[in-house]
């Protein structure tokens, strides 16, 4: 928090924090500014070292994104505005705010970065979905037949042919390349809930053993088979 280990800013309530998708010693934080720790596993918290890798200098950060394709390239939100670093883990990171191309001003629920193609990244803002194959130069809007509410999150699939899987207020949708639209992916789960986070985990063994979890808003956390086309 402010004034600990280095850290002079304050951020939001739930603060995003992400560590890398390659190197399990850094961290990742979004407070006004992003922070980045490279030693996070020292076996003193006070020695934990951060040093604040941006000027963005905004409201509270609300979500953080890397590639795991380019672990240097870094996303973060704040509300309806969107920055990209693509030099996340030098010493003197640079940051572009690309929030003038978005297609719309809603405040950006989530992003996720392909798991294949560095410049493929999706954003969810609010009751929208969108795609850039070119790091958020420019955005296709995926939203198609999906109903009018709000959806929190978006995870891709790494077992699929660009399966992604979204919360929201009302359940889960999914969508691949196979299907011309999103779908309910709900079965088993109570009516309506609000789904406010998801995860994958990734079986060792097959992926048949994958499995989707779902976090609610006062519901429990609940698990599912991932989709199979009938």
């Amino acid at each position: 928090g402010n004034g600990v280990n280095g850290i002079t800013e304050e951020g939001a309530w739930v603060t995003p924090f992400i560590i890398d998708e390659e190197d399990p010693n850094t961290m990742f934080i979004g407070y006004k500014n992003v922070w980045r720790s490279v030693n996070i596993k020292s076996p003193s918290a006070s020695g934990v070292d951060w040093q604040k890798i941006s000027t963005i200098n905004t409201g509270n950060l609300s979500v953080l994104e890397q590639s795991p394709v380019n672990t240097n390239l870094l996303y973060a939100a704040s509300g309806g505005a969107l920055y990209i670093c693509s030099n996340a883990k030098e010493d003197e990171p640079t940051w572009i705010n690309i929030s003038s191309q978005l297609n719309s001003g809603s405040s950006i629920s989530d992003i996720e970065a392909s798991p294949y193609e560095e410049n493929t990244v999706y954003i969810v803002q609010d009751k929208e979905v969108f795609k850039s194959i070119d790091r958020g130069l420019t955005w296709v809007d995926i939203t198609g037949g999906l109903p009018d509410i709000h959806f929190s999150g978006i995870t891709y699939y790494k077992n699929s042919q660009e399966g992604l899987y979204l919360c929201s207020d009302a359940g889960v949708y999914y969508k691949d390349k196979s299907l011309s639209d999103w779908i309910p992916f709900s079965n088993g789960l109570p009516a309506a809930v609000k789904v406010t986070e998801l995860e994958i985990y990734y079986d060792p063994t097959s992926p048949a053993g994958d499995k989707i979890k779902a976090g609610t808003f006062g519901r429990g956390l609940w698990k599912s088979d991932m989709y199979v086309a009938s």
